[in-house]
């Protein structure tokens, strides 16, 4: 259940000014069963938030604004414990951000350009920090714990010791995987740029750059887990890519009967992207092998040729995706540190080609 209010007030014809306030409730009853674990839990929220803004026109073709505005995610449970232990609540998260930028057009309005700087207060954030647990049964108690010291244990990432029920070569293994959850303020900083340039009336130029800065307090703090277990944390965020960008080049050409013929060429970059965490248990884990964690950074050109009639109510286009054939991966999934041998990679698209037709009313 929410109630806001938002107003946008003209002070003069050139500077406005946003105002705005929210109350939430949030409340989340679980009865949970995935056959394995069968449990029950409950959440409640209530939060208050507000944004403030203005935005003044300078001239005609100059526009800049400042804004800043708080935001939350409401508590939740992990949705996917292996255990009873592991159904817990999660904190939830709490941020304030604020942005500054502007809007212009130049030479004659031919050149549009945006520019934003911005910047992300986490008061608190969850992360998720991959491990392992030792077994416990259905009312949470721990049932193959041993001293330390004892042959054939292995610690978990609570420090306790345990040995496989079945013996060191049978399922399910003496403990099983876990994520666990902290909640640790960061800062994120950024910067985005687009600009759209029409030199002539038929070409057009687009192109757009992002960059993200990530400081989160973990990286001073590679032990949250305890028991001398180290987790090796990444400096940017998980799954985002600190630089990414796009550039487009179109031309209309005129066709008979009034229509146009459009080819355009995509061209689009990221750098690589990582998992929050990384696993570093012992000390024959290199930092080459850490990497193979994370996604290389790929460049991918798409080629479009589009045709139009003279009212716009008929398109047909033909198109090939991922022209060269660039092999990479959407994104890596690191198994490792919740005590699996492997790391899982999504492959990105392979050369695609398209044929559209749209009929507009």
């Amino acid at each position: 259940n929410s109630v806001f209010l938002h107003t946008v007030w003209t002070v003069t014809d050139k500077l406005n000014l946003t105002a705005g306030l929210r109350y939430s409730e949030d409340r989340k009853d679980e009865q949970f069963d995935n056959t394995i674990v069968q449990s029950t839990g409950l959440a409640k929220n209530s939060r208050v938030d507000w944004k403030a803004g203005a935005d003044y026109r300078f001239t005609d073709w100059f526009m800049g604004y400042v804004s800043a505005a708080t935001g939350y995610r409401p508590q939740a449970f992990n949705t996917r414990p292996f255990q009873v232990t592991q159904f817990v609540p999660v904190e939830g998260e709490e941020a304030t951000s604020y942005e500054l930028g502007f809007k212009a057009d130049f030479l004659d309005r031919r050149l549009r350009m945006n520019l934003a700087g911005f910047f992300i207060d986490y008061n608190q954030r969850i992360l998720p920090i991959g491990g392992t647990e030792c077994l416990a049964n259905n009312q949470g108690q721990y049932t193959n714990l041993v001293p330390p010291g004892t042959e054939g244990a292995v610690q978990d990432s609570l420090g306790q010791f345990c040995v496989d029920p079945n013996g060191p070569d049978a399922p399910p293994g003496a403990t099983v995987s876990r994520t666990f959850y902290d909640n640790i303020p960061a800062e994120v900083k950024g910067v985005e740029l687009e600009l759209a340039f029409r030199p002539v009336e038929a070409l057009t130029l687009s192109g757009m750059f992002g960059y993200t800065d990530f400081e989160g307090d973990e990286l001073d703090n590679p032990g949250l887990l305890g028991a001398g277990v180290t987790r090796v944390f990444t400096d940017q965020p998980a799954y985002v890519p600190e630089r990414n960008w796009n550039v487009t080049v179109a031309y209309d050409f005129g066709v008979p009967n009034g229509g146009r013929l459009t080819p355009r060429l995509d061209y689009y970059g990221q750098s690589r992207i990582c998992p929050t965490v990384r696993n570093n248990v012992n000390a024959s884990v290199t930092n080459a092998t850490l990497d193979q964690a994370c996604a290389d950074g790929f460049e991918i050109l798409n080629a479009r040729l589009e045709w139009g009639n003279s009212d716009g109510g008929w398109t047909a286009a033909v198109g090939v995706n991922n022209v060269t054939d660039e092999k990479y991966f959407l994104n890596k999934f690191d198994l490792t540190v919740f005590g699996q041998p492997t790391i899982e990679g999504q492959p990105g698209r392979p050369r695609e080609w398209y044929v559209t037709f749209t009929r507009n009313f």
